[in-house]
């Protein structure tokens, strides 16, 4: 349900640093998430494919290195940036469960040392949960805004009523005071 261009943009260079991320989520506010796609797979296939138990533990390590490189990466490519109005999270997608599992259970420490970093890293199903809760608060601050505009209307209304409602009390007791007159005439 989201609309390019609408609620994310691609490839699109920032403004102040010259920064591209793959993805750039909009937010309420004028707020934007970026996200980076590009994530090293080369050596969790040379473990898949390895001969020896000896070479697969060293492509292992290789692999949780090469993701722990590419957290610093988006850590320092001024994707969290005050001047381009971002939040303060990248986010750092890992493009299969099975890799993100592999990576969580070969590196325990990783999800908590990269969101130290202020780098969320998600997988295909927990991007999905994560664009859902940001739909879900661009839908909940479209709303929130909404009622506040109807409450101010309806504040103004009652304003306009009051003088409406006095204005015809005045109307109606001058009408009765002619209406008297009248009568003792």
């Amino acid at each position: 349900g989201f609309a390019e261009n609408v609620n994310y943009t691609k490839q699109k260079t920032l403004e102040s640093s010259r920064t591209r991320p793959d993805f750039t989520f909009l937010l309420p506010q004028d707020l934007k998430v970026n996200m980076d796609v590009k994530f090293p797979l080369d050596n969790y296939l040379n473990y898949l494919n390895a001969a020896t138990d000896a070479d697969r533990d060293t492509f292992r390590q290789k692999f949780v290195a090469d993701a722990r490189q590419k957290v610093k990466e988006v850590k320092t490519r001024d994707y969290i940036n005050p001047a381009e109005n971002t939040v303060d999270y990248a986010l750092m997608f890992i493009p299969n469960e099975q890799v993100f599992c592999f990576l969580q259970e070969n590196d325990s420490a990783i999800m908590n040392d990269s969101l130290r970093d202020r780098v969320i890293l998600c997988s295909p199903m927990t991007l999905f949960a994560l664009l859902c809760v940001m739909r879900e608060a661009v839908h909940n601050f479209n709303v929130e805004r909404t009622a506040g505009d109807i409450l101010r209307l309806l504040e103004s209304f009652d304003k306009q009523w009051d003088l409406f409602k006095d204005s015809m009390d005045k109307m109606g007791k001058k009408g009765s005071h002619l209406c008297l007159r009248r009568s003792f005439q």
